[in-house]
């Protein structure tokens, strides 16, 4: 996690020191953005209906990441790309299963890469187009803090994020939803016990911070 953020860092500063900042009228600008991600998630178990029963609960997670704005009428009509790292975290319990290995904790980091288009009217803007999602080392651990073997998963998968913000100066304030079009699915295995498929229906609200360059 600390290596794809000291990358992040080190891309970022390459962009600012390629392009000239100040007046805004740049055909493309480069920038940072960050926030917190307020998942609204949960596990369907598809393959063993009243077998196994998850309850979930969603933890805070964060993102960081890199945007670029490629300008099509000013700033008025914009593509914004951008590459973004999140971290989250959950807690479920898997019933009956729990009563032995207590709740279980889901550690999963994910990079997506939005591609938005966006319209700028004053200091009002809003975003909105397909985001690719690509996870990378999902993890989960028993009330033990033993770690569940055999994890696979479906990916990547396509969702949408659309949001609305303020912008002001070289600032912009954003807050966004984010969904999937195609649920990831997974197995994985508690202690022996076989989790064949579980689908992850993952949204979430991300509140984040940018600065173009």
């Amino acid at each position: 996690m600390k290596r794809i953020a000291i990358v992040f860092a080190a891309a970022a500063m390459f962009a600012a020191g390629s392009v000239e900042a100040g007046d805004g009228k740049s055909a493309i600008r480069f920038g940072v953005r960050a926030g917190v991600d307020v998942n609204a998630s949960g596990l369907r178990d598809e393959a063993s209906p009243g077998q196994i029963t998850f309850n979930f609960r969603n933890d805070l997670g964060y993102h960081l990441g890199l945007a670029f704005r490629i300008n099509l009428l000013g700033e008025t009509l914009h593509l914004q790309p951008e590459m973004l790292y999140h971290f989250n975290s959950y807690r479920m319990s898997a019933q009956p299963l729990d009563a032995t290995y207590g709740t279980l904790k889901a550690h999963t980091t994910l990079i997506n890469v939005p591609l938005l288009l966006g319209v700028k009217l004053g200091p009002v803007h809003a975003h909105g187009g397909p985001v690719f999602n690509i996870y990378h080392n999902p993890r989960i651990v028993d009330g033990n803090g033993n770690s569940v073997n055999n994890i696979t998963s479906e990916y990547p998968t396509v969702g949408c994020m659309l949001g609305a913000g303020l912008s002001i100066w070289k600032l912009n304030l954003d807050v966004r939803f984010n969904t999937h079009f195609t649920e990831p699915r997974h197995r994985f295995e508690i202690a022996g016990h076989d989790v064949p498929a579980v689908r992850l229906d993952k949204n979430n609200v991300m509140i984040s911070l940018g600065l173009l360059f």
